[in-house]
């Protein structure tokens, strides 16, 4: 009986998996805006996960992960060492990091093309 219950779940998550997939994916995104999550772990995370149903529990996990930063940046139980002040700094110069580098790996034109 147990197995025929799981099979059934795999089959139900099959079939409304892509939606699933584009509604976490979007909350993914939102949760990664609200807590300024480095762009480098968003482009891995977008690279890894392509919608296989087997990529669900990396979702959950993900969203569970960044819920609970979230709420805890809004109760401010992390301390002044990691807070969204902190967060969106480190944000802003791993920007600026890879600003520098696109302008020292590729000529003005190319990156106005890539960029485009």
């Amino acid at each position: 009986m147990q197995a025929w219950i799981q099979s059934s779940n795999l089959l139900n998550l099959s079939k409304n998996w892509p939606l699933e997939f584009r509604k976490q994916q979007k909350d993914i995104i939102a949760l990664w805006h609200a807590c300024n999550v480095s762009l480098v772990h968003r482009t891995y995370f977008f690279l890894l996960f392509k919608g296989d149903p087997a990529d669900s529990i990396y979702l959950e996990v993900e969203l569970r992960r960044l819920s609970f930063l979230k709420e805890a940046f809004a109760k401010g139980s992390l301390g002044n060492e990691f807070s969204p002040s902190s967060s969106m700094r480190a944000l802003r110069r791993e920007k600026e990091m890879l600003c520098r580098q696109m302008q020292k790996k590729f000529p003005e034109k190319e990156r106005e093309v890539k960029v485009s």
